[in-house]
């Protein structure tokens, strides 16, 4: 028994680490404050051929960064064979999810299951994540649009968070809007 709880003990330290740096404060309230927000769409954006998002970075000198830098994606419903154009628009912010995208698995690593849909993480891990939130939208003219997606930049576990608001805002550039409650 004793063992037992010295084991479990020597554990607790690997636990931990593998959750994000909670941030107090503005992050702590944004999935409560994005939700019944408006997105503001201010100029015509295409979704290309064959894709069901468009990527949204504000600064066009990290363009093609990807998720290195925080950034927001839009989602339509459907793939299409040809081009398809989200206009100008307001959309109301329904539900806000917070979803956790992985970049990188390692072959041949070993992963302990501690229960069903659990995965222990820590930062040396070479597999790196991405905290980001799900936006559903909804529109009476354009009910295509589903999604609007702003993560925080890849990073491992323990550096990993939400992007703030004002990444939010810079990931949006001229393109787009939040307006709050």
């Amino acid at each position: 028994m004793k063992i037992r709880f010295l084991l479990m003990l020597s554990l607790l330290p690997t636990l931990t680490a593998c959750h994000s740096v909670f941030y107090p404060g503005e992050r702590a309230n944004l999935f409560r404050d994005l939700q019944g927000g408006e997105f503001v769409l201010l100029e015509d954006i295409v979704v290309s051929s064959r894709r069901s998002h468009v990527e949204l970075l504000g600064d066009a000198s990290i363009k093609g960064g990807g998720g290195f830098y925080p950034h927001c994606e839009l989602e339509v419903e459907q793939v299409l064979d040809d081009p398809q154009t989200v206009y100008a628009d307001t959309f109301i912010i329904g539900k806000v999810r917070g979803m956790t995208h992985y970049v990188k698995r390692m072959p041949g690593q070993l992963m302990l299951a501690a229960a069903e849909g659990f995965r222990l993480l820590s930062g040396d891990t070479s597999e790196w994540i991405m905290l980001a939130y799900h936006m559903s939208l909804h529109s009476n003219t354009q009910p295509q649009v589903r999604t609007l997606i702003c993560g925080g930049a890849y990073s491992f576990p323990y550096y990993a968070h939400y992007p703030s608001l004002h990444e939010i805002d810079l990931s949006l550039g001229s393109a787009a809007m939040l307006r709050l409650p």
